[in-house]
């Protein structure tokens, strides 16, 4: 006969949530910055990101508590200007203007990005990129600037292969 207390039944996930529990919850307040890979380009030769008018950053942010329970969602279209910018600036990271603040309260906690591009050009033509970046943020992948904003986590946009003209 195999017996089985109430507590070992009941192990598991929150044997890991407690395990890493924080003794004070961190509560940062985080910007998004968006480093472009610096192989984005463009559909064609004509169409680079260098030369929009207009570029969209558009997706959700969002908690995922240690045990799977999802908080704090929310949606962002975010507007840049990639034909005013340096490339440095550009390739190199630029924060995005809207803050977020969410609780962590233990090692397993996480903040999820999910976006994809839209860029716009003066001669009328719209291309999203149709792949998804979804990025994963646990507490220790929180940073630091020392310039600027404060706390940030920084979201490495990758080389683009899947754009498509759009006409919205």
């Amino acid at each position: 006969m195999l017996t089985l207390s109430a507590c070992d039944l009941l192990k598991g996930k929150n044997d890991d949530c407690d395990a890493t529990n924080y003794a004070v919850t961190e509560e940062p307040i985080i910007y998004l910055n968006l480093k472009l890979g610096t192989l984005i380009s463009g559909p064609d030769a004509e169409h680079i990101i260098t030369r929009t008018y207009k570029t969209i950053f558009s997706g959700t942010i969002m908690k995922v508590y240690c045990s799977g329970k999802e908080s704090g969602r929310y949606a962002y279209d975010k507007v840049f200007y990639p034909a005013g910018m340096p490339q440095s600036t550009l390739y190199g990271g630029f924060f995005l203007e809207q803050p977020y603040q969410y609780k962590f309260q233990n090692d397993l906690d996480y903040v999820i990005v999910i976006g994809h591009l839209k860029m716009y050009f003066s001669d009328g033509k719209i291309y999203e990129d149709m792949e998804e970046l979804t990025q994963k943020y646990f507490f220790t992948d929180i940073r630091y600037s020392l310039s600027g904003m404060g706390y940030y986590v920084e979201v490495n946009y990758p080389t683009v292969e899947h754009w498509v003209e759009v006409s919205y």
